[in-house]
């Protein structure tokens, strides 16, 4: 994190938003959008194509050594695949909830 704890991309990040960047999502691509008013991140890229939405959520972490393959293996599954679904989870039940209230 910077001074102004403004997280920076990863460069994982960067290569997603790139990708939606050269490819036709660049129309509806969002980096990093923000949830109002506590400005939390809500995920790394989203696509707002209506009635479709992509979310991405990247997460940048490697395997770290472990005494058994299968722990570290499970321990990057945690960090990595589920920390990112359930950020995508959370936010498609926001996009939802918000949908119901138009």
């Amino acid at each position: 994190m910077t001074s102004s704890n403004v997280p920076q991309p990863n460069t994982a990040e960067e290569l997603v938003f790139d990708i939606c960047q050269r490819s036709f999502l660049s129309l509806w691509a969002y980096r990093n959008p923000k949830q109002r008013p506590l400005g939390k991140e809500l995920c790394d890229v989203l696509v707002v194509c209506e009635p479709d939405v992509l979310i991405f959520s990247v997460k940048d972490i490697a395997v770290k050594d472990a005494p058994e393959p299968v722990v570290a293996a499970k321990r990057w599954l945690r960090k990595a695949v589920e920390a990112s679904c359930k950020q995508i989870r959370l936010l498609s039940q926001k996009c939802k909830s918000a949908e119901e209230e138009r």
